[in-house]
């Protein structure tokens, strides 16, 4: 399978649990607004008792004050929801099938790759990029494949940071993801707001 093809299918089981994720939402904002429009109702009919006397003023600060939490309700579901998502996201990158993974990361090496006698620094618990994948990516580099594994660990789920000197390019899936999240993020806040 192609890098591309790796690539377009996690982006396509991100957006397909994205999509359900956005659903789930929706329908969680509308009971929210179902409740808050009860809630509303209940501050206006005791709004109309009350504006019989001087305590009108009262009511709809009261009023204000209830619509203010609903649609803070409603935007802390929704930020929640949203890191639900990309968070579900690395983990289907870290648990991908080994073949798919290889390729997805062989891929991303070679496109950093610029001198080719980098390191590569994996997570603690990696254990599909090893010695035997780097000495096969080196020989599809050819002349400019040097590229060492590095006894060095790092803290994450899933991918490389490609170390050369001080240069560092961070590969890893939090990165990764946290790049499409910020592209993203946008679009799907969009797609959950709901009125």
């Amino acid at each position: 399978m192609e890098a591309q093809q790796v690539i377009d299918k996690i982006i396509e089981q991100a957006r397909t649990q994205a999509q359900q994720i956005i659903d789930e939402a929706q329908q969680k904002a509308r009971r929210q607004s179902d409740a808050a429009q009860a809630e509303i109702d209940e501050y206006n009919k005791q709004t109309k008792q009350l504006a019989d006397s001087a305590a009108q003023d009262k009511a709809a600060r009261m009023l204000a004050s209830a619509r203010m939490a609903s649609a803070k309700e409603n935007l802390a579901a929704k930020q929640e929801l949203l890191s639900e998502v990309f968070t579900e996201t690395i983990k289907r990158l870290a648990s991908m099938g080994e073949s798919d993974y290889r390729a997805f990361m062989s891929a991303l090496i070679k496109k950093a790759v610029t001198t080719g006698d980098e390191e590569i620094i994996v997570g603690h618990n990696e254990k599909r990029i090893d010695a035997e994948f780097i000495r096969q990516i080196n020989s599809e580099l050819g002349s400019k494949g040097n590229l060492k594994l590095s006894q060095q660990r790092a803290d994450m789920a899933a991918g490389f940071i490609l170390k050369c000197g001080k240069i560092s390019i961070n590969a890893a899936a939090e990165t990764i993801v946290g790049a499409a999240r910020e592209a993203l993020e946008g679009q799907i806040a969009q797609e959950l707001n709901i009125k």
